[in-house]
């Protein structure tokens, strides 16, 4: 199993997932799975995948807006 360090540097080596990281820090309340893909030319499924990364690293936290 990769070790914390490992994931973190897998999860900001991606510029997409820079970009989305940036996005949901400079947000000033919570962004939708939604709001965040329309931000970016990709589908939703394709954002939830970098997101999921970034959270796997501890980067975020994602909230269940159920």
């Amino acid at each position: 199993m990769p070790d914390k360090i490992t994931i973190l540097f897998k999860a900001i080596a991606d510029p997409t997932r820079r970009e989305i990281f940036h996005a949901l820090v400079i947000a000033t309340s919570a962004l939708s799975i939604t709001q965040i893909s329309n931000q970016f030319d990709m589908s939703r499924q394709g954002v939830t995948k970098h997101i999921k990364t970034l959270e796997d690293a501890g980067l975020v936290n994602l909230v269940n807006q159920g």
